[in-house]
């Protein structure tokens, strides 16, 4: 603690529990001040045992560096007194066998070697850590006094965090916070930095209370995922990335509006050596003259391969228009009614190239940039596989509006981006049986070119 910190009664939770129980598990809402609570109990662990350990962790190095450990040097720095040793980056080092540090890894191997009478272990957006982290974390709990912590927004019902969620047991306490709870306590405390209901607001009108995004993020709870998702909300989370600076070929998917009313027009950049969403530019036009020079203007910058627009209605207007400038021979124009390369297993293209980018998402194939994620994700996570007819199909743009979900004109355009590269690989999978998620499925070889330098927590 130090001047000025007010903690809500979630906060006084988390901090109690961690000091009475061995197992400490909370489920929230994004932006409800739990990476800052828990950035505390470093502090505390080493000031109240000797020798004493803390190891902390997060699916990347970014939230390791920046968010857990930005916090903790914040704690440390404005406590109302010296709490001695050496905080560097990621790492606190008082005298003997007292420390704390910041790891992230998808090798298990890096949490050998751990041992102390007194260990902490803290891992923040539980969810998206890899299966094979788990039994080694549970490797270093072996310690006569141990305690674990672990916090993030809940994803999916499969995998460690789901389970250790759903069966509560002895010495192991549940913490649910909503944003909700943390909007009136940050009004009521006059807490900074907290959700605030305004957003929240927002994103029940633009997400919608039933998607997947909205019962994750706003009302940390578990979304209800069936075989006939399209796109797991855990699948979608494994591809949020940096992207490199070295641009490559790339692929231009446009998805053009239908109407000027609620519907954009979306462009996505994606480099086909990489995988990676260069740009994504939204506009709420239909003027075609506007379109094609944001395509030119991309055209100086890029080395576009293709620029793919759906060729039914204004988006075949765009095509004929396209094909008469310096872009001619780059204009594939896709027809996403006609039928499927594969006929016997989609319906149509659309169904084909849809397929295709879930495969890209479940094999880590892609990756989105921070900046587009919400917008993106909440317009994939709700749509739905049709098996009905002894085919796959996906649910039409009319269908979707029908369920009260907006036009997926992102989703449409990063369809059409990825459209480029339809394997028999990807759309191997017969109809009729879909493909259970599972969280071993994140569990998979990534692409050499996502590495970012040394600090790239997946090659640590």
């Amino acid at each position: 603690m130090y001047p000025n910190m007010v903690l809500w009664d979630k906060q006084i939770e988390l901090l109690k529990s961690v000091a009475m129980n061995q197992e400490t598990w909370i489920k929230s809402g994004q932006s409800v001040s739990k990476t800052f609570t828990l950035a505390l109990l470093p502090l505390w662990w080493l000031s109240c045992f000797s020798p004493a350990l803390c190891l902390t962790t997060a699916p990347t190095w970014p939230q390791v560096e920046n968010q857990l450990w930005g916090n903790l040097r914040l704690h440390y720095n404005n406590a109302e007194f010296n709490l001695g040793g050496k905080m560097l980056l990621t790492e606190w080092r008082k005298e003997g066998d007292n420390y704390a540090i910041g790891i992230s890894t998808d090798k298990p191997e890096k949490f050998q070697g751990y041992h102390n009478p007194n260990i902490l272990v803290i891992v923040d957006e539980g969810p998206g850590l890899r299966e094979n982290i788990w039994p080694a974390i549970d490797a270093v709990l072996t310690s006569r006094n141990s305690r674990l912590v672990v916090a993030g927004n809940p994803l999916s019902k499969v995998g460690k965090f789901w389970n250790a969620c759903s069966k509560p047991k002895e010495g192991r306490h549940l913490i649910h916070i909503t944003c909700q709870e943390a909007a009136e306590a940050s009004e009521k405390l006059s807490i900074s930095g907290m959700v605030t209901k305004a957003w929240i607001d927002d994103k029940k009108i633009e997400w919608g209370e039933k998607n997947p995004l909205y019962i994750s993020r706003v009302l940390g709870d578990f979304p209800d995922e069936t075989e006939d998702t399209l796109f797991p909300l855990g699948w979608l989370e494994q591809c949020i990335g940096i992207v490199s600076t070295e641009a490559n070929h790339v692929s231009i998917g446009v998805d053009v509006a239908r109407s000027e009313v609620g519907d954009e027009t979306v462009i996505t950049v994606l480099d086909k050596v990489t995988g990676e969403v260069r740009k994504m530019i939204a506009t709420r036009t239909k003027d075609l003259g506007v379109i094609e020079n944001q395509l030119l203007g991309l055209n100086q910058v890029f080395i576009i391969d293709e620029i793919r627009p759906d060729d039914i209605g204004v988006g075949g207007e765009l095509g004929g228009r396209l094909e008469k400038t310096i872009l001619k021979n780059k204009i594939v124009r896709v027809n996403v009614a006609e039928k499927a390369s594969d006929n016997e297993r989609f319906a149509n293209k659309r169904a084909e190239y849809y397929w295709n980018l879930r495969q890209m998402f479940r094999d880590s194939k892609i990756v989105i940039p921070i900046e587009y994620k919400d917008k993106l994700f909440a317009q994939l996570s709700p749509q739905k596989i049709d098996y009905s007819k002894g085919y796959i199909q996906i649910e039409s743009k009319d269908k979707m509006k029908e369920r009260g979900l907006p036009s997926p004109d992102w989703a449409d355009s990063l369809m059409l981006a990825t459209s480029w590269d339809v394997s028999i690989d990807r759309v191997s999978q017969k109809p009729g049986a879909p493909e259970p998620f599972h969280i071993d499925n994140l569990n998979r070889p990534l692409m050499p070119e996502r590495r970012q330098e040394e600090k790239d927590w997946r090659y640590l």
